[in-house]
């Protein structure tokens, strides 16, 4: 025989059990009172117990827990004689037995009436009477279904005619050799999990199969709070979800507001006429960058031409040996026509007439020039006496502090949530108006402060009293825990915006505003004149220089070249 599967319902502690039995070895085991005798129980009773039996034993097998009467139930699928086959037997308040042959995938049900006589007849076993069956009445499977109850090998004391047939009589006891093989084998495996006394041994797999049951046990309880974890945090994030809608309606009013009055506040012709005057500036800072570079190529021009000359002072002095050479001859020669030059009314005095003409005549040439150029340095003086004095008075409009585009943004924004929350505290708060009669006033208190004038409105956030002389008095009082934070915060923003319009002694936004821009333009006018006053200097002290130079070239080469050398 191959026992398949064995499933228990309603049968002791077991409600509704299942047991797949491996195809070489299946263990069962747990706690003491787990139910696991129950199980060969209940294999014992499917197979050789009528389901009509009517012992008290039998009676036990319902649950404690069962409240009056009930069926409990074996289901056993097996294969004998290579042969598959199931059984169900109820006992109890609905006995019955049910044996089909399984072909495949298909069961046949065997004649009902005559189930349990043909169930024994397979198992070659005898057919117990109205009460429980014993294992003497089992056949061979009395030994191969060993309970704990029923350990030791069978004896020959009721002169039984089946065991008779199956083993020989050795004394008291009835054995064979290979009965007392098999009997080895199944005491040496029994004896790998269990202990003489029915105890778990020290090294069983029994022992590990609990270890790993616990490690499974305890992964069973943190993945339960994970998912207790994560079941919490589904929760959460179902509720953001359900908020959304509403903060991005928010959202997007809040944006409207502020884009409306954004463009109130951002003037876009002051940033284009900041922007233009930039742009002078820059054009006029790289004409300037323009004119210094064009001085740097005359300066290191004017310097090629001073080494050029200074390679040409060799040659000068080879040809001055030469010349003095030839001077030597010419001075005898000048000497003689000296003689004749220098004598009385000779050419001598009509020279030197003509040489007093031509320095009288260079010196008027130089006294221009050196007017000339000195004029053009006190025009360059007064432009940039000018541009000192431009720049001294618009110091002079500067402030030593300037409010920030930070600043004034922040304020901007302010402003904007303020508006925003009274707007919530108009729908939050309680609306008071207040219109007098003609024959009188009402006193009106609000939140604690009375209010004055003909006709006023006001928003409460808790209480309103109202009252008139000789008529009594009415006082509301409310808890508005929304409209109350608004209020606060309105209270709290205007005193930041008071404090940073108090630090730059300003009434007012716009204000601030109007002191930012015009500070800024002092700043860049500023900036400009400064810059325009360093590319002058530059400029005239460039062309003093290269002017210089080429007046000392002119008039002395070579002791200019001598003295660049050294």
């Amino acid at each position: 025989m191959k026992l398949h599967w064995v499933e228990l319902e309603n049968w002791r502690q077991h409600a509704k059990t299942k047991i797949e039995f491996d195809d070489r070895t299946t263990v069962i085991y747990g706690p003491n009172e787990a139910g696991k005798s129950t199980i060969f129980e209940a294999l014992g009773r499917g197979f050789f117990d009528r389901s009509s039996a009517q012992s008290e034993s039998i009676r036990r097998i319902k649950p404690l827990t069962a409240y009056g009467n009930v069926s409990s139930i074996v289901k056993i699928e097996f294969t004998i004689n290579q042969t598959r086959y199931r059984v169900e037997k109820s006992f109890n308040l609905k006995n019955g037995t049910s044996l089909y042959k399984i072909d495949g995938e298909r069961s046949t049900l065997i004649n009902q009436d005559t189930a349990d006589e043909q169930l024994i007849k397979l198992l070659e076993a005898e057919l117990p009477s109205r009460g429980g069956s014993k294992p003497s009445q089992w056949g061979a499977f009395q030994w191969l279904w060993a309970n704990q109850d029923n350990r030791e090998l069978p004896d020959n004391s009721d002169g039984n005619p089946t065991l008779a047939l199956h083993l020989e009589k050795s004394g008291d006891l009835l054995v064979t050799p290979k009965f007392k093989a098999v009997q080895e084998r199944i005491l040496s495996n029994y004896s790998r999990y269990f202990t003489g006394t029915g105890r778990i041994t020290k090294d069983s797999p029994v022992t590990k199969l609990e270890d790993d049951i616990k490690s499974l046990e305890q992964l069973v309880i943190e993945l339960g709070d994970k998912i207790k974890k994560v079941d919490g945090e589904k929760q959460q994030l179902e509720t953001l979800e359900g908020q959304l809608p509403d903060l991005e309606k928010r959202l997007t009013d809040t944006k409207s507001e502020y884009e409306k009055a954004r463009s109130k506040v951002v003037d876009l012709s002051t940033i284009e006429a900041e922007l233009k005057a930039s742009t002078a500036s820059v054009n006029e800072v790289e004409r300037e960058l323009k004119d210094a570079q064009t001085a740097l190529k005359d300066l290191r021009k004017a310097e090629k031409d001073i080494e050029s000359c200074t390679k040409n002072e060799k040659e000068s002095q080879e040809n001055y040996l030469r010349l003095d050479a030839l001077r030597e001859q010419l001075e005898k020669q000048f000497q003689k026509k000296d003689n004749e030059i220098e004598g009385p009314g000779g050419l001598a005095d009509e020279i030197r007439k003509c040489e007093e003409l031509t320095r009288d005549a260079r010196n008027l040439k130089d006294s221009a020039d050196t007017l000339k150029n000195i004029n053009e340095l006190n025009g360059k003086i007064d432009r940039l006496s000018k541009i000192n004095e431009e720049i001294e008075s618009l110091r002079k409009k500067e402030i030593p502090l300037v409010p920030t585009d930070k600043e004034i943004n922040n304020l901007i924004q302010k402003q904007i949530e303020i508006e925003v929350l009274r707007e919530n505290l108009k729908t939050s708060g309680i609306s008071v108006s207040v219109i007098h009669g003609e024959k009188g006033s009402l006193d009106v208190e609000v939140d604690g402060e009375k209010l004055g004038g003909d006709d006023i409105t006001a928003i409460a956030i808790e209480s309103v009293k109202i009252k008139s002389s000789g008529l009594g008095e009415v006082t509301i009082m409310a808890k508005l825990d929304q409209a109350r934070n608004a209020k606060s915060d309105i209270v709290t923003l205007e005193k930041d915006i008071d404090g940073i319009l108090s630090k730059y002694n300003s009434k007012s936004i716009d204000e601030l505003k109007e002191i930012n821009l015009a500070q800024k333009e002092i700043s860049e006018k500023i900036k400009e004149l400064t810059t325009k006053k360093i590319g002058g200097v530059i400029v005239a002290d460039a062309d003093g220089i290269l002017r210089l130079i080429k007046e000392v070239v002119a008039v002395f080469p070579g002791p200019l070249s001598r003295w660049l050398k050294e």
